[in-house]
Order: C-alpha cells, then sequence, then structure tokens
C-alpha cells in the first residue's frame, strides 16, 4: 500500500507582522511578565486581533447577517478531498472546460469527488509587500456558478479574496454554503498530485470567521 504524502503547511505566520485587510486591526500579542504574573513560571499569553487575519476561513454570517456562524458547521465541512486547480496568470479566473469536468465530477452517491477546491494564482509570492491587497486576481461570475453547481463544501485561494468591491461572489459562494478559505501559501507544492486531502479547522465560536492552520497532504491514487 502506497504512503500518504507528509502534510504541508499551507498557512502564514499568525504575529504582529501579518498584514490585515485594509482597514481592520493588526495583530497585538500581550506577553505577560513571568516573573510578576506567575507563581509557577509558567506563560500564558492574550492576544487581540481580527478574526478574518491571516489564513483565516469564514461563514455565511459573514456577507449575509443572521445566516451560519463558523461554528455552526460540522467539522466534516472543513476537511476532505480538494481539487487543485492551476490558473496562474488569469486576472478574471476562468476554468478550463478540463477544469470544470474535473470539479463536476461526482461519487457513486452523488456527493462532489472533491468536496474542497485549491486555487493556484502564486499571489502569495508578494504576501508582506506592497500591492499584496490590491489588484489580486478574482473569481469569473461562471467560475463562481461552477463552484456552486458543483456543490462543494469549501474554496481555498493563496489571494486576500475570491472577489473586488462590489464583492459579488462572497454572498453568492456563502448562501449556498461554500466556505471561504484565504491567504493560503504554498498551493504550488500540490500540483501535479492525482488526490489532495485538505483540511482547514476553524475555532469552535459564534463568530463569522476563523484563524486556521490550513494543511494539506498528497494522497497515492484518486480520492475514494
Amino acid at each position: 500500500m502506497a504512503e500518504l504524502g507528509a502534510w504541508i503547511d499551507l498557512s502564514h505566520e499568525y504575529s504582529q507582522h501579518t498584514p490585515p485587510w485594509p482597514g481592520d486591526r493588526l495583530f497585538r500579542l500581550l506577553t505577560p511578565d513571568v516573573a510578576a504574573e506567575s507563581d509557577d513560571n509558567t506563560i500564558v499569553e492574550e492576544f487581540e486581533a481580527s478574526t478574518h487575519l491571516g489564513t483565516h476561513i469564514y461563514a455565511p454570517l459573514h456577507f449575509l447577517p443572521g445566516q451560519k456562524a463558523i461554528g455552526d458547521f460540522d467539522v466534516s465541512h472543513f476537511a476532505g478531498a480538494a481539487l487543485v486547480l492551476d490558473v496562474r496568470g488569469q486576472q478574471t479566473i476562468v476554468l478550463t472546460d478540463a477544469q470544470r469536468a474535473a470539479l463536476a465530477e461526482t461519487r457513486p452517491d452523488g456527493t462532489p469527488r472533491c468536496p474542497g477546491v485549491l486555487i493556484h494564482t502564486a499571489w502569495d509570492e508578494r504576501w508582506g509587500g506592497p500591492g499584496y491587497f490590491e489588484g489580486y486576481p478574482v473569481l469569473a461570475p461562471e467560475t463562481v456558478a461552477a463552484l456552486v453547481a458543483a456543490r462543494v463544501h469549501l474554496v481555498g485561494l493563496d489571494t486576500p479574496s475570491p472577489d473586488a468591491a462590489p464583492f459579488l461572489a462572497h454572498p453568492e459562494l456563502l448562501r449556498h454554503d461554500v466556505l471561504i478559505v484565504e491567504n493560503l501559501r504554498g498551493l504550488g507544492c500540490l500540483l501535479g498530485a492525482t488526490s489532495v486531502e485538505f483540511a482547514a479547522f476553524p475555532l469552535r465560536m459564534r463568530c463569522s470567521g476563523s484563524p486556521v492552520r490550513a494543511v494539506a497532504r498528497r494522497v497515492p491514487g484518486g480520492a475514494e
């Protein structure tokens, strides 16, 4: 039996250096003085940050008031087989016929063969630099429609957003419970894999989003 590939970390570091979406608050770590705060020399930090900072996932509540929070979803929604789509060089992301066909593949029970979709643009190479939040690639309306039609659980991108103002892709995906993972990194490591296992577990909170530790690994053969 072939062995599973090693887990690959697809998350950016979460720290005071993590660039926030313009207008959001910076990460702030409050490190106590061990001698002053503890009788047993243990360390317990506090931090302040947006729930949408760094590599994160968000739920319908982010754009649709009164809808599901991130903690309302079963953990199965955050992990599973994923399709990696190479869309480098496109400003408005339109899928090829082969990519659309792969996205539409189903299991015998009619569920998606790959409930996760990872979109590789290589925009993560600009992380931390000027312009990361400007001019990034966005999903074409027909690509959004294809993702919804395929009934995927989540879509992950190595960009800060699947769209730009007026942000029409967000509500369309989220109202169909297609959760969105933003600010991934290193998706190029997964290119060429016939099957990929992906996971991005959030904290269990009644919030619109949460930071995640996103990981993936190559799986021998096709998705079961």
